[in-house]
């Protein structure tokens, strides 16, 4: 007697064989998957091999980073390493905006600034400035919307006064030198693509060192500023800002914009030409073209200027008093990358004006007060990436 129910169990036993037979000799049904980063991280040597028998190419040679050979060359290779590290995730999100956003400054720059033969209007005499300056501004990736800044500046200024000073009472200006150092420290967070909060701060001394540094020879410049990309090439910022460049002002509100008119600085080592605008006001105003992606050549003006701490000489008392400085110029330049590595700058213009209160400290009220008069000025820098 027959069972059907066996007949029907052994059909579907042989058109399963049969399936797979025909399976196998084709195309696999089930796509393999490649290991992920978390099993390469915790169990290194199993993701290698599961790697190298799941992978296309396993006769590839794999990178040095991981110390063997053998590892496919795709995504594999390099994906477990850095591409979920907080940089490279930056980098995908946000490097777009980061480039088009402010036109090219390197992490690191040295330079020095010359202005002689500078007066003030209504004032006997002259002076000329030497400036030597540094400064580090590293950006740190710490996580993939934001970032924290890290560095430190100096910058030395050097007065060589003739005939300023004399008030009547026979005494002139001595020769004097200003400092400023201290820490470039903040950081920026993307509230969302298209927008960014960045806090910066310089604390240091500024000073001219004269008698030990005291309180008040410390400040603390800095700012906050929202950077909103409202079509690919350009952003509108505003923010506010603390500083001792204008005397009444201490606290001025910033607003500007950054186009990027030709849509170069998008793509990374683009070699087209392009022009782009950086305006932040109460700062800096700025036109460069960039005939390829190595060479920018500006036209611009600016306003820097600081407040410094300054203590008569021993042999006076130890009088304190404080000294203002601040110019306003005008510039054409010329900004080279040679490599990716290094770059140069020089800059050239007039001083156009700049109100400004010069004392050594004195208890004798030798002093110069009044707005600079019009004059050459020149300006020349190294930069370094990294």
């Amino acid at each position: 007697m027959q069972n059907p129910t066996a007949r029907v169990v052994l059909a579907a036993c042989l058109a399963a064989a049969a399936a797979a037979q025909g399976t196998s000799a084709g195309l696999s049904l089930v796509p393999r998957e490649l290991p992920t980063l978390t099993a390469l991280q915790l169990q290194p040597e199993a993701g290698l091999a599961a790697a190298r028998a799941t992978s296309a190419d396993a006769d590839a040679p794999m990178p040095s980073s991981f110390g063997l050979e053998g590892f496919g060359r795709g995504s594999l290779g390099q994906d477990p390493q850095d591409r979920y590290q907080p940089g490279r995730l930056f980098q995908d999100v946000h490097g777009d905006f980061m480039r088009r956003m402010d036109r090219y400054r390197p992490n690191m720059e040295f330079g020095g600034r010359w202005l002689p033969n500078q007066s003030l209007q209504r004032e006997p005499g002259h002076y000329n400035q030497y400036v030597a300056y540094g400064d580090l501004s590293y950006r740190w990736n710490t996580w993939a919307d934001g970032y924290i800044l890290l560095g430190a500046f100096y910058e030395g200024r050097e007065y060589q006064f003739e005939d300023m000073g004399n008030r009547g009472g026979g005494t002139e200006l001595d020769d004097e030198y200003l400092t400023q150092a201290g820490l470039n420290i903040g950081f920026g967070q993307f509230l969302d693509d298209n927008t960014l909060l960045e806090v910066r701060g310089r604390p240091g001394v500024y000073s001219d060192l004269d008698g030990g540094l005291h309180r008040q020879d410390y400040d603390y410049p800095s700012r906050a500023m929202l950077t909103y990309r409202a079509t690919d090439g350009f952003f509108i910022k505003g923010g506010v800002r603390y500083s001792q460049v204008f005397q009444d002002a201490l606290w001025l509100p910033l607003i500007g914009f950054s186009w990027d008119l030709n849509d170069t600085f998008g793509v990374k080592d683009k070699t087209g030409g392009g022009w782009r605008l950086d305006v932040l006001l109460p700062e800096y105003v700025e036109m460069s073209f960039w005939p390829n992606s190595a060479i920018g050549i500006l036209l611009g003006c600016e306003i820097t200027g600081a407040q410094y701490a300054v203590r008569d000489s021993l042999e006076r008392g130890k009088d304190r008093d404080y000294l203002f400085v601040q110019e306003i110029v005008a510039y054409g330049g010329l900004n080279v990358r040679m490599t990716d590595n290094f770059s140069a700058r020089g800059r050239a213009g007039m001083v156009l004006a700049g109100d400004t209160f010069l004392t050594n400290g004195t208890a004798n009220d030798s002093f110069a007060q009044g707005a600079l008069t019009q004059g050459f000025w020149c300006e020349f820098s190294f930069g370094i990436d990294f």
